[in-house]
């Protein structure tokens, strides 16, 4: 399963749901899009709703799952992942603001954040 972590305007959304849809589709796995970054901001809303898009609402569950920050696991799997190319890591966070094509190679499990 991968799951965007959508944030910003239309734009910013339009462009991340492009790169889970691509990666899910390269996997043939399931792709789901975290909102809750939505819930606290009083300027920008989500909108991808009214697209023909193809991703579910990723529930709480989903996204701890992922990415676990307060567990032994996630723990874990920060430490390990340390060790690793951040594209191979569960949560991969967006490095700069420039475009890097070895996101493209993220695969398995991953939760994607950045713009």
């Amino acid at each position: 399963m991968i799951i965007v972590k959508l944030m910003g305007g239309l734009g910013n959304q339009l462009f991340q749901y492009a790169l889970g849809r691509k990666i899910a589709y390269v996997h043939n796995v399931p792709l789901k899009l975290d909102i809750a970054w939505f819930e606290n901001s009083e300027l920008r809303k989500y909108r991808l709703s009214h697209f023909n898009i193809v991703a579910d609402i990723a529930t709480p569950e989903d996204t701890t799952r992922l990415n676990e920050k307060n567990n032994i696991r996630g723990l874990m799997s920060r430490v390990v992942g340390r060790f690793q190319p951040y594209y191979k890591r569960s949560v991969v966070r967006e490095r700069s603001l420039h475009f890097d094509p070895n996101i493209l190679n993220v695969s398995g499990d991953a939760f994607l954040e950045g713009y």
